[in-house]
């Protein structure tokens, strides 16, 4: 793929969210924001795909891992982070099928989320 990744970032924190994008954008991602699950959604199937989920765990409405499988039944595979300052990370990874998902915990240092981005994107798809 040309041009810069397309990253779509969900937290219900405006700061976050903005500080996270002010990263990435640094780092030459193209990033998308949304507050909610629910926009998170319009964007996924009103626009262009992306190539990494970063979502919260922790929102009002749905929550971060609901969005993952919802955002799934539109992209397929996208690959996901999840963060949370909340929960355990082996029970928030287990109830994500399909894999192709990381738990980071907030605070996320910003070149952990940058190694996990690359990761995630450098992976292949699952078969």
């Amino acid at each position: 793929m040309t041009g810069p990744r397309r990253i779509l970032l969900v937290d219900d924190s405006d700061p976050v969210r903005e500080t996270l994008a002010d990263l990435l954008e640094v780092e030459g991602f193209e990033t998308a924001q949304a507050p909610s699950a629910a926009e998170a959604m319009t964007l996924l199937r009103h626009g262009p795909g992306f190539d990494v989920l970063v979502t919260d765990l922790a929102m009002p409405g749905e929550d971060g891992i609901s969005l993952i499988h919802q955002a799934r039944q539109v992209q397929p595979n996208l690959p996901a982070i999840l963060l949370t300052g909340y929960a355990d990370e082996t029970t928030s990874v287990a109830a994500i099928p399909g894999g192709n998902c990381h738990v980071l915990r907030k605070p996320v240092e910003g070149d952990r989320l940058i190694e996990q981005i690359t990761a995630l994107i450098q992976r292949p798809p699952p078969a």
